[in-house]
């Protein structure tokens, strides 16, 4: 254990996680707030970092497998080692890619919660034309997205006049935040329309001045924009914050309707985090 007059020989940000953890002595609790008062930059690791405790916290004891657990906690110990001179968030989307990339990963349906959030975390690029049209994109089944294969996400989707059936989450990407100016989209996800049904691609860019394209349809009280794609399948776009979503069925043809687009799409604006 550290004497407080250690505190100020000590890197700060090692000392983050024992100060949430209530590692630290009382005194030694004493000699960080004073840092605390005195550096806004510590201020702002401290609030992140306790958000993505918190986050990570409030999943239930069976939300996700200890694996997957302790090694989002390894990825954000890596975060606090990391120099300062790196922005909080740009490191923690760059943690956050990783995470979520490579080889296969399960994760249980109360997870979705958490992989959103590190979505939402990540930074718009910096460069994006003001009120850009987005043109749609021909669906196509993703090659690096990580399956979802062992318990598939539901979400809660009971459109109208089709019983029981449910829309799972199936897979995930997130962009490396180093190549994102080199890519058309942010993050990607895959949704199966019940189990060994067709599938949804929704494709996500994030930057500001971004704007929907395709004729405006109210949607149970949210504007969505629908096209189609160049082989006529029907193409659903809508705006959360700064990210752009694009829903399109995959290898489906212009006998595919939109109303299950529609519905996912009202789905999604309201689980996104804020």
């Amino acid at each position: 254990m550290k004497h407080p007059e250690s505190i100020d020989a000590t890197p700060l940000e090692r000392l983050v996680q024992p100060y949430l953890d209530d590692e630290l002595a009382p005194e030694e609790v004493v000699a960080f707030e004073r840092r605390l008062d005195d550096d806004p930059g510590l201020r702002d690791l401290v609030h992140e970092q306790a958000e993505v405790r918190d986050a990570l916290r409030s999943l239930p004891r069976d939300a996700a497998p200890p694996s997957l657990r302790a090694r989002i906690l390894l990825e954000l110990d890596a975060v606090d080692r990391e120099p300062t001179v790196v922005p909080l968030s740009r490191r923690l989307a760059r943690r956050s890619g990783a995470l979520l990339r490579g080889a296969l990963v399960m994760i249980p349906a109360s997870a979705a919660a958490l992989a959103l959030f590190f979505l939402a975390r990540q930074e718009p690029p910096a460069e994006a034309p003001a009120q850009a049209l987005v043109a749609p994109l021909d669906a196509e089944t993703p090659t690096r997205l990580v399956e979802l294969d062992a318990r598939p996400i539901p979400v809660q989707l009971t459109p109208a006049g089709r019983g029981d059936q449910r829309i799972n989450l199936v897979g995930l990407e997130v962009a490396d935040p180093e190549q994102g100016p080199q890519r058309r989209w942010t993050a990607r996800a895959m949704y199966e329309a019940g189990p060994g049904g067709p599938r949804i691609l929704d494709q996500q860019r994030r930057a500001p001045g971004l704007a929907p394209q395709g004729e405006r349809q109210l949607y149970r009280g949210t504007a969505f924009h629908w096209s189609r794609s160049r082989s006529g399948a029907p193409v659903v776009q809508f705006l959360v914050g700064d990210t752009l979503h694009e829903l399109s069925w995959v290898g489906q043809t212009a006998s595919a309707r939109p109303d299950l687009l529609l519905e996912l799409g009202h789905q999604l604006v309201r689980a996104e985090p804020r």
